[in-house]
């Protein structure tokens, strides 16, 4: 399944770049849902560099999403 986030480790921080809609289910294979993230951002450790091109997305599913960004237990910076 193609994922359109993508982690980038640098040295003392990571980079999550997001690149498509967020919805609460995937139909197409291309959404971004909250139940497909939880699980890699869990595996990540450290601060987070969020940059967001997210062309439509349901309110519900990027709320999940945010409160997960905001509960991580590294420093959360984001870039639009």
């Amino acid at each position: 399944m193609k994922k359109f986030w993508n982690f980038i480790k640098n040295d003392a921080e990571t980079e999550l770049l997001f690149n498509g809609p967020i919805s609460e289910d995937t139909w197409f294979g291309d959404e971004i849902t909250p139940a497909l993230f939880r699980d890699e951002l869990s595996k990540v450790s450290g601060n987070l560099t969020v940059w967001l091109n997210s062309p439509r997305g349901d309110v519900f599913a990027a709320s999940q999403i945010y409160t997960m960004l905001k509960n991580h237990p590294g420093k959360t910076a984001g870039c639009s």
